[in-house]
């Protein structure tokens, strides 16, 4: 990849006008790649597309590694832990190693025997879905109640 002319890229390394970054910035959900809060730390990967154009591609980082801390109650940079990476895979890599070393996330072999990464206690994360083998209140009540 050659330098670039603009000073953004896209999460492809494609090289994006200032107009084509601004609705893409504008827009959290693309921006968002991982976000964990469990209410003592908020930790979040994120694209922000930004380059140096005048720097080779090794040394671009479109994206960044946050850390907050809650300190009394307010979300605190924590300038030490964030960082800016160069892809996804290497923020991936440095969220899963913070929150490893500082929640009770863990990294487990699976039944196939490949390590997997098990993000534990992330109030942001959605409910898992209900378990279809767990019988709900009605049907319970209606077994106990025509059983007589």
């Amino acid at each position: 990849m050659a330098k670039s002319a603009t000073p953004f890229i896209d999460k492809n390394g494609k090289f994006l006008s200032i107009a084509s970054h601004q609705r893409l910035f504008n827009d959290k959900d693309y921006c968002r790649v991982l976000e964990y809060s469990n209410g003592e730390y908020w930790v979040s990967v994120l694209w922000h597309g930004r380059i140096d154009p005048n720097a080779t591609p090794d040394y671009w980082t479109p994206y960044e590694l946050t850390v907050k801390t809650n300190v009394d109650g307010r979300w605190v940079n924590d300038p030490f832990s964030s960082k800016k990476c160069k892809n996804v895979e290497e923020a991936t890599k440095c969220y899963q190693d913070f929150l490893i070393n500082y929640t009770y996330c863990d990294m487990k072999k699976d039944i196939s025997g490949q390590e997997k990464f098990y993000e534990v206690a992330n109030n942001l994360a959605p409910p898992p879905p209900p378990d279809p083998d767990i019988p709900r209140s009605s049907e319970a009540t209606s077994f106990i109640a025509g059983s007589w």
